[in-house]
């Protein structure tokens, strides 16, 4: 079992692991031993506290100088009579230097603007900077954040330079694979961002067999025309054969399909020659030797050729690894070579940069001058570290690193999410963290859930004695100090805060197995989530506040629903909302992906040209006007109708033209004319407030548009045609805004609901 850490009786000079679970203090240790590494007479600037985003940096940086802005505000001769109660203080005061200790943490106070508090990227990219002789960077080095334009040319230009020249029919191959450079693109973005990264087969020869393939087929193509009925023949007099496999039906449908096929496509004609693929492969020598249970397999001479076309089919699988291969150096090369033509360095190489110059060789005056200036280093959210990471602290400040002192090296996280690759966590660099550490403490008190929570997860969690598979991490059961309340109330009474529901089988169909079939169950879960919210509301239970001595009713805003997909986030938006459940969707992503971005670009098309039906019709079956097939159907029938629509649209235009595109949005979306629906904040049958959100976003953005650019009408739709889509939109405050959350159910999902607190939380999709 790990030991709980007391962070006052804890060796300062050593290599230090602290597993901290959920809401066990872990901020609150950290203050707590970069205020005694103050007191020890380390300077503020030469502690280096690292973390992995901006926000937790910023937040830390604040948390720490409170802490120490506190610890001076207090009275320490009251602390010794323990008239106030403060545990760092307490333990400050009875030291005998206490003085000394406590001219060194105002002096910290004072300079603590040149604190070293940051990302791991911010420390990459500084200690690359200031140590340019000894990483071999440059002394001008520019940081580009965004590598994501720079790995899309590199793709282009490489399906431009190697691909788009190759023979037609591996082309065709290639698009069948589904090679394209979006493919490229979505595929390899993250190993290109980890060169360590081990990749399977290390080598695959490239060998053109274009036109052998074509050759082959050709042959096929004559014998299926001249020799069928001896090949079917062949094959139903064989006794040896399975009959089952090659039957008197599909045996000429294999063939009438394969021969269809080489006549419809030619010289191109491509096949898939697998077990699932076109029927060709059921003609192989192979295929026909598996499926023949006595004696030699038929011969023919088709069946040789269907042998060598599935080797050929086998040299462009290969070929296809070569590619990838290649791509791969390609992308390297254009990188230094980007590098070294600009002095740029992207945000995504920074820790591959450092890891690089400290596995280089001499990296020694590298290692100096960084320990020399700083003489502690604490490693906030250690779990999310991958290898590369690890790499640099562990050269840097692991014992086998110093000469004979050992700086004060602390890695604080919780080993239980280190299994979450998509932050960029490494269950593998965790452990050897675990076996390099010279002591490992756990933090045992939940400060955050209640007392009921607690004991739930940790029963749960017990019953299995490796519950995280890997026997070298452990869930610790953690407690609660005395002063938590177990909020969630019915008639005075706690109620057990961790609970499960269950679904009857009876009034579903089953699948073989007797489950719920995966489709009804999707169709399902919103249903029955929404009506479990909506009886805890209807309810009497209550949340307790503060000590527990006053209750409230519990609203929407009290509770969160986590999902893993914005459809699953959609379909339990739509369940609430039938029960009249207020919710909103919790997440990021750019409005000019939004529907309603779609919606207001078919409305201001038929605003520019308003005698295009198609157009005028596109903009009237948008939410903001509502129209229904029928309704269209209808204003086809009804020219005079038709005619005022384009009327009112012509009206539009001329007010665009004359008074600029916000009189003309705003009169379009809030005009009271009887043959338009109202657009205002009342108008919720049809439209979400979340939909209200991503309107007024977009016309804001228009806006701003045409007054910094001073677009014209053709320019201004123009400009915003391109935003619509990824590779030509401008980066710019196009970030979906939450809407109003005031009293309402928040939908958010699993990857972004770390570090968020909620009284009430389901989680309907596990």
């Amino acid at each position: 079992m790990t030991p709980p850490l007391d962070p006052f009786d804890l060796d300062l000079e050593k290599i230090t692991l602290i597993e901290a679970s959920a809401g066990t203090g872990k901020t609150y240790t950290i203050t707590t031993l970069v205020a005694r590494l103050i007191a020890q007479g380390l300077a503020v600037e030469s502690i280096l506290v690292v973390t992995f985003t901006e926000a937790a940096a910023a937040e830390l940086k604040l948390r720490i100088r409170q802490r120490l802005v506190q610890c001076l505000a207090l009275d320490w001769s009251q602390e010794k009579d323990h008239v106030v109660s403060d545990e760092l203080v307490l333990f400050f005061s009875g030291q005998p230097d206490a003085d000394l200790i406590r001219k060194r943490l105002a002096h910290a106070v004072t300079c603590f603007d040149q604190a070293c508090i940051m990302t791991i990227h911010s420390f990459c990219f500084q200690t690359l900077k200031e140590n340019a002789f000894e990483s071999g960077s440059y002394f001008d080095m520019e940081l580009l954040t965004d590598s994501s334009l720079f790995f899309n040319q590199v793709c282009m230009d490489f399906f431009m330079t190697r691909i788009n020249d190759l023979p037609p029919l591996l082309l065709k191959f290639l698009a069948q694979k589904g090679v394209t450079p979006e493919a490229f693109k979505s595929g390899f973005r993250q190993v290109v961002a980890r060169p360590g990264m081990e990749i399977l087969p290390k080598q695959a020869n490239f060998l053109d067999v274009s036109c052998a393939y074509e050759a082959v087929t050709q042959k096929i193509h004559e014998l299926l025309k001249t020799q069928t009925r001896e090949i079917i023949g062949l094959i139903k007099d064989h006794k040896g054969i399975d009959k089952r496999s090659y039957t008197q039906k599909n045996l000429p449908n294999w063939l009438a399909i394969s021969l269809e096929q080489l006549e419809s496509q030619g010289r191109d004609a491509l096949f898939d020659m697998t077990e699932k693929g076109d029927p060709l492969y059921k003609f192989t020598r192979t295929r026909l030797a598996e499926k023949t249970k006595e004696g030699e397999p038929p011969a023919h001479e088709l069946f040789d050729l269907c042998e060598e076309l599935w080797e050929l089919s086998r040299v462009m699988e290969t070929n296809l690894v070569s590619l990838k291969l290649e791509f791969f150096t390609y992308y390297r090369r254009q990188l230094a070579q980007t590098k070294q033509v600009q002095g740029a360095c992207f945000f995504d190489d920074l820790i591959n940069d450092l890891a690089a110059a400290l596995d280089g060789d001499p990296s020694e005056p590298l290692r100096l001058a960084v320990t020399q200036k700083y003489r502690a280093c604490l490693i906030d959210e250690f779990q999310d570290t991958d290898p590369a990471q690890y790499r640099i602290f562990s050269k840097l400040f692991s014992r086998s690193a110093m000469d004979h002192e050992q700086i004060p090296f602390f890695m604080i996280g919780d080993p239980k999410q280190a299994i979450y690759a998509f932050r960029g966590g490494d269950i593998f660099a965790y452990l050897s963290a675990c076996e390099q550490s010279d002591q490992k403490f756990t933090l045992e008190k939940n400060y955050r859930s209640s007392p009921l929570m607690v004991e739930g997860v940790n029963d749960l969690f017990c019953l299995d004695e490796t519950p995280f598979l890997y026997e070298q991490i452990e869930f610790t059961r953690v407690s609660t100090p005395p002063t938590a309340v177990n909020r969630l109330v019915e008639n005075g009474s706690p109620l057990p805060p961790l609970q499960f529901s269950f679904v009857e089988r009876t009034e579903f169909s089953l699948d073989r197995q007797g489950y719920i079939k995966k489709e009804e169950g999707l169709k399902l879960i919103p249903r029955l989530l929404a009506e479990d919210v909506l009886a805890v509301l209807n309810s009497e239970r209550r949340l307790a506040e503060g000590s527990g001595e006053t209750v409230r009713p519990i609203n929407p805003s009290d509770m969160a629903v986590l999902v893993r997909t914005n459809s699953q986030a959609e379909a339990v938006r739509s369940a609430l909302a039938e029960l009249k459940i207020p919710s909103y969707l919790s997440k990021t992503g750019s409005v000019f992906d939004s529907r309603e971005a779609i919606e207001l670009y078919d409305i201001l098309a038929a605003v520019y040209e308003p005698d295009h039906k198609g157009l005028l019709k596109a903009a009237l079956c948008s939410c903001v006007f509502g129209f229904s097939g029928q309704m269209l159907a209808d204003l086809e029938q009804d020219e005079k109708q038709l005619w005022k629509r384009q009327d009112q649209f012509r009206g539009f235009k001329d007010t665009w033209e004359q008074r600029g595109f916000v009189s003309m949005i705003m009169g379009l979306f809030h005009s009271d004319d009887a043959v338009l629906r109202p657009f205002s904040m009342t108008m919720a049958s049809s439209l979400s407030e979340r939909g209200l959100t991503n309107f007024y976003h977009l016309m804001e953005l228009i806006s701003q548009a045409a007054q910094e650019h001073h677009l014209s009408m053709f320019y201004l739709l123009k400009w915003y045609r391109e935003q619509l889509f990824v590779s030509t939109r401008n980066q710019g405050a196009d970030e979906l805004r939450l809407e109003s959350d005031k009293k309402a159910v928040a939908i958010i999902t699993i990857h972004k609901s770390k570090g968020l607190e909620y009284p009430i939380v389901f989680v309907p999709y596990l």
